[in-house]
């Protein structure tokens, strides 16, 4: 169930790119964003894994590294291609189509699915709506994504995901309401 977490929290800090999209999903090594649960995010580096580049996610809490997650981009859009959590790698077959190829609009759906391990996580994401948000890293127009997660053996996760193209996630609102803010980046 570890897993799912991860996956979860992935998907809900998640903003990155093709050299064709990069200004519209942000991935290049050296970008960080800080958010109001003290989670830093950070692009360290691109690496061979799973036998095809992929950019590192590094998500850092307290000065220490807790989860790095393999993002592949395409001119499909971007995909999760595994995970490194307590030192064990996971690789998603077939990858977690995170976000679809760029432009997002108003409407759009997407879903995928991957085995993980003797499971299988689903990710179903739908642009509900457009709209203006001010938080303490600056005012923005962002798409609000409502991101689901499930898995085979019944754990289910729902995430609304402010997003903001050239910029990345800017808030997410938890199932039970919480929000967590762009602080900085």
């Amino acid at each position: 169930m570890k897993w799912l977490s991860g996956v979860v929290m992935l998907l809900i800090f998640l903003s990155f790119s093709s050299s064709a999209q990069s200004e519209y999903y942000p991935s290049k090594p050296g970008l960080k964003w800080v958010y109001s649960n003290n989670e830093t995010q950070q692009y360290t580096k691109t690496i061979n894994v799973f036998g095809v580049n992929a950019v590192i996610l590094a998500h850092i809490f307290g000065g220490s590294t807790v989860q790095e997650d393999y993002i592949q981009v395409t001119s499909l859009g971007v995909n999760l291609i595994g995970t490194k959590r307590n030192n064990v790698v996971t690789q998603y077959k077939p990858p977690l189509a995170v976000y679809p190829a760029a432009p997002l609009a108003v409407g759009a759906r997407w879903s995928s699915s991957s085995k993980v391990g003797g499971s299988v996580v689903a990710i179903s994401s739908a642009i509900l709506s457009s709209e203006g948000i001010s938080v303490k890293g600056g005012r923005f127009n962002a798409f609000v994504i409502r991101q689901s997660v499930s898995t085979s053996s019944g754990g289910r996760s729902v995430s609304d995901l402010y997003f903001v193209p050239g910029i990345g996630t800017v808030r997410y609102v938890t199932a039970d309401g919480t929000a967590v803010d762009l602080v900085s980046r």
